[in-house]
């Protein structure tokens, strides 16, 4: 897992060195970049709340 998690950093180190030319110097590669982090990160957000919720249930559970 961590062998093909390091080649795919690999990957796409390359293909952004690569990309200089194109959409890169536009910033359109900037900004998927972004619209992608941000996505992520929200997802991660969710994750965490929903984690929070459902053990805080589960207490309530375990009390009763």
């Amino acid at each position: 897992m961590k062998h093909s998690f390091c080649l795919i950093l690999f990957v796409l180190g390359t293909s952004l060195l690569k990309a200089e030319n194109g959409a890169f110097s536009d910033g359109k590669l900037l900004s998927v970049v972004l619209v992608f982090a941000s996505i992520l990160i929200g997802f991660f957000i969710y994750l965490f709340s929903l984690d929070r919720k459902l053990t805080k249930i589960e207490n309530q559970i375990k009390d009763e």
